[in-house]
């Protein structure tokens, strides 16, 4: 089945006014894996995560505009049924870049808009040589944008967990209108 999900991480604000910001507030309850449709750690190098499960939360932009004003964000998100991976930087209310990569038809490849981290250079140096080497059954480029979000944050879904071994689960505070709640954002 895969993973159908999406994470930010900010950096310049704390756990709780990310959290309330987002309208989400802690259960007090906590998972080793992140199964529950909205969780939450803190990663070691200072930023807060906040994952949304079979749900595009967090790729709306009027979202992370508003979210990332007065600090640092890096949202992504994943489709693996789909094979769509995308991951962008946010700062001060507005995005600095954004790298997208849709498998689903076409030759695979990435998206590059605005400056992206350094390591995507490294990262797709490496991805293009397992895509060359293989047999063309794996899109390895699909990684792309999960991979440079982790160089920056230091996160990846699909990796162990955060530092203190679990993720905490949150609620939903303000309820959103129906038809975000149907679309999953």
């Amino acid at each position: 089945m895969g993973f159908s999900l999406s994470w930010v991480a900010v950096r310049g604000k704390t756990p709780a006014a990310v959290h309330s910001e987002l309208g989400l507030a802690p259960t007090g309850a906590r998972e080793d894996v992140a199964e529950s449709p909205l969780v939450s750690a803190a990663l070691p190098n200072g930023w807060t995560l906040v994952l949304a499960n079979r749900t595009e939360r967090f790729v709306d932009e009027a979202l992370l505009r508003r979210l990332s004003t007065g600090c640092e964000l890096v949202a992504c998100s994943v489709e693996d049924h789909v094979m769509v991976s995308r991951a962008s930087g946010w700062a001060d209310g507005r995005q600095t870049w954004s790298v997208d990569h849709d498998g689903s038809d076409g030759p695979p490849g990435v998206e590059i808009e605005g400056s992206p981290p350094a390591a995507l250079e490294s990262i797709r140096q490496h991805l293009d040589e397992s895509q060359k080497s293989s047999d063309g059954e794996v899109d390895f480029l699909y990684e792309a944008p999960v991979d440079l979000a982790k160089s920056v944050t230091g996160f990846r879904h699909d990796d162990d967990v955060p530092r203190g071994g679990t993720f905490e689960v949150l609620r939903e505070t303000a309820r959103r209108p129906f038809w975000r709640r149907l679309v999953g954002r």
